[in-house]
C-alpha cells in the first residue's frame, strides 16, 4: 500500500471501471489463492468452482422467528404467491438467471431458514424490488424475520438450547447470533416465561448499542448486554456464598478472525488477505475459547465459530486447547444434528505457507520454520502429530465451503466438557453442586446455584498479578465498593469495604481501571412494596407472579419516564453485578408514564413493547376482539365505538377510559389468521386509539390479508373527496341567493320581464349542496377524516 508524505497509508481510492460505476475491489489475490490450493481445504477437482463462487455476491437469506406466534401465518405467505409476486422479471432477465423464486434452506429446522436468488445491491436499487424490500425491512424491524447470513445460523443451531440454560455469548455483537440464541431460549412447548437466560457480551462500545437495536425486536426479557474483554470476563455473582458464581450451560465463542469467508460481501477482504492476520489473531482467539471453557459447566456444551477458512485460526486453535484440557473436554460429533448441510470435515493434517510470492516456502513443522528464522512463529500453529491429531477427533469439526450450498464460508467446532479443567479445582462446596439447583437469597431473588469454584493459586495467563483472582475487572467509575445489600430491590446501600468477598476486594482501590465507552445510566430496581408500582398493579389488575423488583428504571435524578421489566434471574445477575462488569442494556419497556385528566388513578400506561412478556399477567383491563373488530382497530388511527361490532361496543362500556390490550384469538380452525394478536391502544370517551408501531401494523395487517400502503391510500383518496366536497361549499357560499330561494313571489313579475334565470339556478344550487351533503356523509361512514 503507497504512503503519504507523513507515513501513513494513504486513504484507498476505488478504480473506475467505467461511466458511472466503480470497482471497490479487485477479487483477486495470488497469495490466497496459493495458500488455499495447497493447504487442502478444498476437495480435489472442486477449486475452480470454489474460487468462481468466491466472486459472486451472496444471496438474500432470512430466518422467520420461530417462538412467535405468527410464525406459521408467515410462512404461509412466504410459501404462498405473496412473495413471488414481489419479484416479478422480464423474460429476457429470467434467462440470465434461475427463476427468482424463495428456496427453503433444507437443513435449517421447520422450514424457517429461506434464501432469496438475489444479491442485497438488487434488493436495494431495483425499482420493482421496492416492495420486496419494504417486506423484508418491515418484517425484520417487527422481529418476525431475521435477515442472516445462512452459515451465520449454524453454530446457534448446533447448541442445543433449552428454556432452563444459562448461555453466554462472548463476541455477540452485532448480535444476529444473540437473537438466535434468545429465540431458542423462548422455544418450548409451554408459555410460561423460560427459566434461562442470554447473556451477550463485546468488547467494543459501539457494536454493543448495535446489538441492542438487533436484541429489542425479541422483546425479550431474558436477556442482558454486557461490555467486557471476552478474554478475561469474569464470572458474574449470583448469590451471597463464596463460591456463588454462574456457570454457563451453553457458551458460544463467535471470535474475531480474518474474516475470509466473507469475501463474498465484503469484497475489499481480496486486496488486504495476508497470512499475517491469522497469526495476530490466533492468541487471542486461544485465549478467548480458553475462557469460554473456564465460564461452562461440567456437562455443558461450547461452540467454537469463525468465518475463515484459515486452519491457523480454526483446527490450530481447537488443538491447542484440547492439548492444554488433558482430556476434561471433547469434541462433539454433530453430523447428525445437520442433516441437509453439505460440509467438508475438519484438518487432521496441513502444512502453512510464509513469505512473499517470490521467495514464500511452505512448512509443515514448527521446528523447520524456526530453523528458516520465519518471524511471528508459534508452535500451536502448525499440526500436531498424526496420533494426536487423530486421539483430538479434529475431523469432527465442520467447515462450510460457499460453492456446496451458495453461502459463505464458515467453521464451526463444537466442544463439551467432562470435567472440570486441569488448573481448575473441583467445587469446595459440595452441596451447591447439582446444575439444575436453585437456591433462594437473602432478599428472595432467584439464583442460579453454580458448581465452579474460582480458579486455584496456579497461574495461568489470565490470573492477575497480585495473586488475585481474574474475575476482578475495572470498575465503570471511581470507588464502587461492591453488590447490592442482599434483600434491598434498589441500588441504594453498598457492602462496605472490609465486609467485601475477598473476590470482590480488587474491585474497591485505587488502581480500578475506567471502563470504555459511554458512561451507562443506573439500573435501579423498584422495592417490592414501591409505591409508584400500586397504582399500575391496582389499575390493571396484574397477577401477583410479577413483582415490583422486577421493574426497572434508568434514572437516579428527576422523574421517571420509562419502566422496564426483566426475568427474575436476570434481575438478580444486574443486581449483584453492575459494579463488577458494564451492563448496557437489559429488560423490556412495559409502562411509559402518559398522564391524563380522565385517567387520574395511574399516569403509566402499557408499551406494546413489553406486552408480549406481561399479557398474561395482566388479568384486567384486556377488550377481546374478532376479526372485523381487530381490522378496525388496525386499520384506522382513531376509530369511534359506533364502528365496532355490538360486543366490541359492550366491552368498552365496561371499562373506563385509559390504557388497554386488545387481544385477537381465531374462533375456529379455519379462521385467518389462525394465531393470536395482541396489541396495546388507549380507550378513549367516545373512541380508542392502537399503540402499534408502523412495521407491527404493517406486519399484523398483512396476516389478516390487507397491505397498509393500500389502506393509506385508499385514505387518501377519501381525503381528497372530502376537499372536494368542502371547495363546493366554499363555492356556494359565494352565490347571492335570496333566504329562501324556493320562495319566487315574484314569478310573474318575473315572467313578464322574461327573467325566469334565478329560480333556475337557485333550485340548481340546493340539487348540488344536496350532493355535497350525500358525499360527505358517505365519507364519514366509510371512515374518512
Amino acid at each position: 500500500m503507497p504512503r503519504n508524505k507523513r507515513g501513513g497509508r494513504r486513504k484507498y481510492q476505488p478504480k473506475k471501471q467505467g461511466r458511472g460505476s466503480w470497482e471497490l475491489s479487485v477479487r483477486r489475490n495470488e497469495l490466497f489463492e496459493i495458500f488455499y490450493s495447497g493447504v487442502g481445504i478444498v476437495p480435489e477437482g472442486e477449486w475452480d468452482q470454489f474460487l468462481k463462487t468466491l466472486r459472486e455476491p451472496l444471496p438474500v437469506t432470512f430466518r422467520i422467528t420461530g417462538f412467535k406466534g405468527q410464525s406459521k401465518e408467515l410462512m404461509k405467505i412466504v410459501k404462498g404467491q405473496y412473495l413471488n409476486d414481489l419479484m416479478k422479471f422480464t423474460e429476457d432477465e429470467l434467462e440470465e438467471r434461475d427463476p427468482v423464486v424463495p428456496k427453503n434452506l433444507t437443513w435449517y429446522p421447520d422450514e424457517l431458514g429461506w434464501q432469496i436468488n438475489l444479491s442485497k445491491k438488487e434488493v436495494r436499487h431495483v425499482p420493482r424490488l421496492e416492495k420486496l424490500k419494504k417486506f423484508l425491512v418491515f418484517e425484520t424491524e417487527s422481529g418476525n424475520i431475521s435477515r442472516q447470513e445462512a452459515v451465520s445460523m449454524i453454530p446457534p443451531l448446533v447448541m442445543d438450547i433449552k428454556p432452563h440454560h444459562k448461555v453466554l455469548d462472548m463476541c455477540a455483537a452485532p448480535g444476529s447470533k444473540t437473537s438466535q440464541l434468545i429465540e431458542y431460549l423462548h422455544s418450548g412447548d409451554t408459555t410460561e416465561e423460560p427459566e434461562g437466560f442470554v447473556i451477550a457480551n463485546d468488547v467494543d462500545n459501539k457494536r454493543c448499542y448495535l446489538m441492542v437495536h438487533q436484541v429489542k425486536r425479541l422483546q425479550s426479557p431474558c436477556c442482558a448486554i454486557m461490555n467486557h474483554d471476552a478474554t478475561s470476563l469474569p464470572k458474574l455473582r449470583c448469590g451471597d456464598g463464596a463460591h456463588d458464581f454462574v456457570m454457563f450451560d451453553r457458551v458460544l465463542c463467535d471470535v474475531p478472525c480474518s474474516g475470509d469467508g466473507t469475501m463474498r460481501k465484503n469484497f475489499d477482504i481480496w486486496e488486504k488477505w495476508s497470512m499475517n492476520q491469522a497469526m495476530n489473531l490466533h492468541r487471542q482467539q486461544t485465549k478467548i475459547l480458553r475462557r469460554g471453557l473456564e465460564l461452562l459447566e461440567v456437562g455443558g456444551r461450547l461452540v467454537y465459530s469463525t468465518c475463515s477458512f484459515n486452519p491457523v485460526e480454526d483446527e490450530a486453535v481447537i488443538a491447542a486447547m484440547l492439548d492444554q484440557c488433558k482430556g476434561s473436554v471433547e469434541m462433539v460429533d454433530v453430523s447428525s444434528e445437520l442433516p441437509g448441510l453439505k460440509y467438508v470435515r475438519g484438518l487432521t493434517s496441513w502444512k502453512l505457507f510464509f513469505g512473499g510470492l517470490d521467495q514464500g516456502q511452505w512448512y509443515e513443522t514448527y521446528e523447520a520454520a524456526k530453523e528458516d528464522k520465519v518471524n511471528n512463529m508459534n508452535p500451536t500453529f502448525f499440526c500436531p502429530p498424526a496420533d494426536v491429531a487423530k486421539a483430538l477427533h479434529l475431523d469432527r469439526c465442520v467447515r462450510v465451503l460457499p460453492h456446496h450450498q451458495d453461502t459463505g464460508g464458515f467453521f464451526i467446532a463444537v466442544l463439551t466438557k467432562k470435567t472440570h479443567l486441569p488448573w481448575q479445582p473441583p467445587p469446595k462446596d459440595t452441596e451447591s453442586s447439582s446444575t439444575d439447583s436453585k437456591s433462594e437469597s437473602v432478599g428472595g431473588d432467584i439464583c442460579m446455584e453454580q458448581t465452579g469454584a474460582e480458579p486455584s493459586a496456579q497461574k495461568t495467563d489470565m490470573d492477575t498479578g497480585d495473586g488475585t483472582d481474574n474475575d476482578t475487572v475495572p470498575n465503570t467509575e471511581k470507588a464502587d465498593t461492591g453488590d447490592v445489600a442482599p434483600g434491598t430491590g434498589t441500588q441504594g446501600e453498598k457492602r462496605k469495604a472490609d465486609s467485601l468477598h475477598p473476590d470482590d476486594k480488587a474491585f474497591d482501590g485505587k488502581h480500578n481501571k475506567r471502563m470504555q465507552g459511554y458512561k451507562e445510566d443506573p439500573f435501579l430496581f423498584l422495592e417490592k412494596e414501591d409505591p409508584l408500582f400500586t397504582p399500575i398493579r391496582e389499575f390493571y389488575s396484574l397477577s401477583e407472579k410479577l413483582t415490583a423488583d422486577q421493574i426497572l428504571y434508568r434514572t437516579d435524578s428527576g422523574r421517571i419516564r420509562s419502566l422496564y421489566y426483566v426475568s427474575k434471574p436476570v434481575r438478580n445477575l444486574v443486581q449483584r453485578n453492575c459494579s463488577r462488569v458494564k451492563f448496557v442494556n437489559t429488560g423490556v419497556k412495559a409502562f411509559g408514564r402518559s398522564p391524563s385528566p380522565i385517567v387520574p388513578e395511574c399516569d403509566f400506561r402499557l408499551n406494546q413493547e413489553g406486552l408480549g412478556a406481561l399479557h398474561n399477567m395482566i388479568m384486567g383491563r384486556t377488550l377481546h376482539f374478532g376479526r372485523d373488530d381487530m381490522l378496525t382497530l388496525l386499520s384506522q388511527d382513531n376509530p369511534y365505538f359506533e364502528r365496532f361490532t355490538d360486543d366490541a361496543k359492550e366491552q368498552f362500556n365496561k371499562i373506563s377510559p385509559g390504557s388497554s390490550v386488545f387481544k385477537y384469538c381465531p374462533t375456529n380452525s379455519d379462521a385467518a389468521p389462525a394465531c393470536d394478536i395482541i396489541v396495546c391502544g388507549w380507550k378513549g370517551k367516545t373512541s380508542t386509539r392502537p399503540f402499534v408501531g408502523k412495521h407491527e401494523r404493517t406486519h399484523y395487517l398483512r396476516l389478516f390479508g390487507l397491505e397498509l400502503e393500500d389502506l393509506v391510500k385508499e385514505h387518501a383518496e377519501e381525503r381528497e373527496r372530502r376537499k372536494m366536497a368542502e371547495s363546493v361549499i366554499s363555492d356556494l357560499k359565494e352565490f347571492d341567493a335570496p333566504s329562501d330561494p324556493e320562495d319566487c313571489s315574484d314569478q310573474e313579475e318575473n315572467k313578464a320581464t322574461g327573467n325566469t334565470k334565478d329560480c333556475a339556478d337557485n333550485k340548481m344550487d340546493i340539487n348540488v349542496k344536496d350532493e355535497v351533503i350525500d358525499v360527505k356523509e358517505d365519507i364519514s361512514e366509510n371512515g374518512g377524516e
